[in-house]
């Protein structure tokens, strides 16, 4: 017998520390019938840690439109779906965008389990002033941030951007030479026991400072 899906229940996950949830994760989190993963090894990963016995199946938004009457087919069996980003909360740079827009054109509750995010947490640990603020994402691979970073009007007092451990050293030199006095805020592994936070001036940071594994949230403040 078909059951057709009447919740979709997006979850936010810890950015590094699995004690990072909420009661209210472990309670939803053993409702649902069915989860889909960005990543489905750290989505097992986290169950596991607390015992959490659910199927697991692979999402990936890029594949929506290749593969979306299976995507469909496959939770159109259950009432409950539960959706994981890799960490973090969804929809801030891991987007399952397609999905929501589905559930909310066919009248399917869609709830969120609010969470950690790395986003926010880089706010909470600002020195100087942030909002408003302008915030990137990962910034594209071809330097067309620069020229956002150059326009950006007075009033944004911040720049937050996520960036890999692979570009970050080229990035910050891109951004040293046009914005030399600048002031930044650097976070490297969020909530890990190795976390790393450090606040300089463009002009003063050194490359052996930027560990070269693990993902970064910057914060580059928009006045010297």
């Amino acid at each position: 017998m078909v059951v057709f899906l009447k919740k979709l229940i997006l979850f936010s996950t810890p950015i590094g520390n699995l004690k990072d949830v909420t009661l209210n994760f472990l309670e939803k989190a053993n409702e649902v019938d069915v989860f889909l993963a960005e990543k489905i090894s750290r989505t097992l990963k986290l169950l596991n840690y607390y015992k959490i016995n659910k199927k697991i199946l692979s999402y990936h938004e890029s594949d929506w439109y290749k593969r979306q009457s299976k995507i469909l087919s496959l939770i159109g069996r259950y009432e409950k779906i539960g959706f994981m980003s890799g960490a973090g909360t969804p929809n801030i740079e891991d987007p399952p965008i397609n999905l929501v827009k589905y559930a909310i054109e066919n009248g399917i509750e869609v709830e969120l389990v609010p969470g950690v995010s790395s986003l926010c947490s880089a706010m909470s640990l600002s020195p100087l002033p942030h909002t408003p603020f302008l915030f990137l994402g990962f910034l594209d691979k071809k330097n067309k941030y620069i020229e956002i970073l150059s326009s950006c009007p007075n009033y944004v007092k911040s720049i937050v951007f996520f960036e890999s451990c692979h570009r970050i050293k080229k990035t910050l030199n891109n951004m040293k030479q046009i914005f030399p006095n600048r002031s930044i805020l650097i976070l490297h592994e969020l909530t890990k026991v190795n976390q790393k936070v450090i606040f300089s001036k463009l002009k003063e940071l050194k490359e052996d400072q930027l560990p070269e594994k693990g993902e970064y949230t910057i914060i580059l403040y928009n006045q010297p």
